[in-house]
């Protein structure tokens, strides 16, 4: 008997993709000639890429050094082209302010997010769903919206 599962993928904020100048936290998949491909965590896991003269200010002795697959970190957006797709990364360019930004507002939308999917998958109902829908009253909506942006 097949049952209808729910689709749980769904991006932390509104927006499609990030802004440029933000920083933004990723996950490296691959390590390629010209640089690393990484799938942005926050924005259901599109693809960007870090070119290589992007991982550091010094001169790269070892790239498996400053970069490796699977690792979690924060990097910033440098172009982002939204009809064909490509994102621009640098991990260079992520100032230590930057990082703290990134990881405090990453972890606080990993816990709405999570929570939504949790009710999402008791509900057997998409993620999407829940997100357009007002499952929630304005007030709640609200106040985790304004507790994920930090204001």
């Amino acid at each position: 008997m097949a049952t209808n599962t729910p689709n749980l993928e769904c991006r932390m904020y509104e927006a499609r993709y990030p802004e440029v100048d933000m920083a933004v936290m990723i996950q490296v998949k691959n390590i390629a000639d010209m640089g690393a491909y990484v799938s942005l965590l926050e924005y259901n896991n599109i693809e960007g890429m870090i070119l290589f003269s992007e991982l550091s200010r010094r001169r790269i002795r070892s790239v498996s050094s400053l970069i490796k697959v699977g690792r979690q970190e924060p990097v910033m957006v440098l172009r982002v082209d939204k009809e064909k797709g490509y994102i621009d990364l640098s991990k260079r360019r992520v100032s230590d302010e930057d990082i703290q930004t990134c990881e405090e507002r990453y972890n606080k939308s990993k816990l709405v997010h999570s929570i939504m999917r949790h009710v999402a998958e008791t509900m057997q109902i998409d993620l999407e769903v829940i997100k357009v829908v007002p499952a929630m009253s304005e007030e709640v909506k609200d106040a985790l919206i304004k507790n994920i942006r930090g204001a």
